[in-house]
């Protein structure tokens, strides 16, 4: 389980095979830039007391040795936010790759209203993610439907949910100016309370079908006079 303490961090955690001999566990992954696939080298990650340290390599790739438990590894880099994380290591390894944003780099707000795609109406309450900075926001009320981040160039993929809508994702690149993305969201496929469509009509094609092979069985139960001669 993860604690967010900053708008940066995890993308993946995996569990891995942990055998009962091993003393220690592992917490692994890469560094990246926010916002692109660059990772990022020389990053000193650490855990809450500084027992336990290590740098990022050449490829962007780390690897702290802890016991089975719950850890805050932090990071430090030059001209990078700082962030930290709050990792529970059970029976096995754990993937933890952290996103960074650069400390003087320009930021940029992207904005808009998430939509029903047949009305036109605003959605309160639909989730808005960007996966790759491990955050994400409910829209509001005021405005009704809104949502917004303020991030650094680079290109993002967004996710967009509701209930009883179908799952939306879109990529939005910010250079050097503000965004403004409407998303809309579509019922289709979907009834009231979420449940896919296709699946009501098999389960009542089921019914009915059960129901006239029930009767076909009755009749064939019921004896037949025979016609006197």
């Amino acid at each position: 389980m993860f604690s967010l303490v900053l708008i940066l961090g995890v993308v993946l955690s995996i569990p891995q095979p942990y055998s009962a001999q091993d003393t220690t566990a592992k917490i692994c992954g890469y560094v990246y830039r926010a916002g692109s696939s660059d990772t990022i080298s020389g990053v000193l990650l650490e855990t809450e007391d500084g027992a336990l340290t290590t740098f990022s390599d050449s490829a962007g790739y780390y690897c702290l040795q802890v016991s089975p438990g719950v850890h805050i590894v932090s990071t430090r880099a030059t001209n990078y936010t700082s962030c930290s994380w709050e990792a529970t290591v059970d029976s096995g390894d754990l993937i933890l790759n952290f996103y960074l944003l650069p400390a003087s780099a320009p930021t940029y707000s992207v904005k808009g209203t998430v939509i029903d795609d047949e009305t036109g109406m605003a959605i309160t309450g639909a989730f808005v993610e960007i996966p790759s900075i491990g955050y994400g926001q409910t829209t509001g009320m005021e405005p009704m439907g809104t949502y917004l981040f303020t991030l650094p160039n680079g290109t993002y993929e967004f996710r967009v949910s509701g209930p009883g809508y179908q799952n939306f994702s879109a990529e939005v690149t910010i250079t050097d100016a503000n965004v403004t993305k409407d998303f809309s969201l579509d019922r289709s496929g979907q009834d009231l309370f979420g449940f896919p469509i296709v699946l009501i009509m098999a389960g009542a094609i089921m019914i009915v079908a059960g129901s006239v092979a029930f009767g076909i069985l009755l009749l064939l139960m019921v004896p037949v006079e025979k016609k006197r001669s």
